[in-house]
């Protein structure tokens, strides 16, 4: 998978249904990392990347 949006897209993350902020994670062609809160996420907890991606050709 080939990852490069550029300024034309971005990325949203949701754990348990839950928008995390930008800062909390970090996502590239090789892996999604969650920056540490000190919370625990549970086996089974759902978490959703949704990739959004805009353009327009004139």
């Amino acid at each position: 998978m080939q990852v490069d949006f550029g300024q034309e897209g971005y990325f949203n993350l949701y754990v348990n249904g839950a928008l995390q902020e930008g800062k909390l994670y970090h996502v590239n062609s090789d892996a999604l990392t969650i920056i540490s809160t000190g919370q625990t996420i549970y086996k089974g907890t759902p978490i959703i990347v949704s990739v959004k991606l805009a353009w327009a050709v004139i």
